[in-house]
């Protein structure tokens, strides 16, 4: 399983970003941002989680796997929370 706040701090540091810059793109507090890529907070909501693929650059499905949130099924193309069946 991803460290999901490791994940985050490397794509960040990847894209030259500081925390405060990301965070107010994003539109969460920077202390927020911080406790997420500490490990001292969970991975966010999925809403959060796609503002952070888009604002990094990232795929979505990558993010979204990554805070364990959900899966892409490819042959059906539909997004599911993990465990859910059907």
């Amino acid at each position: 399983m991803v460290d999901f706040g490791k994940f985050i701090r490397e794509k960040r540091t990847e894209a030259e970003i500081s925390q405060l810059g990301l965070a107010r793109a994003i539109g969460v507090n920077h202390t927020y941002l911080s406790k997420i890529e500490s490990g001292k907070m969970p991975p966010p909501s999925a809403e959060t989680v796609l503002k952070l693929a888009d604002a990094l650059d990232g795929s979505s499905y990558e993010f979204l796997c990554a805070a364990n949130i959900c899966v892409y099924c490819k042959g059906t193309g539909k997004i599911k929370k993990a465990g859910q069946n059907d």
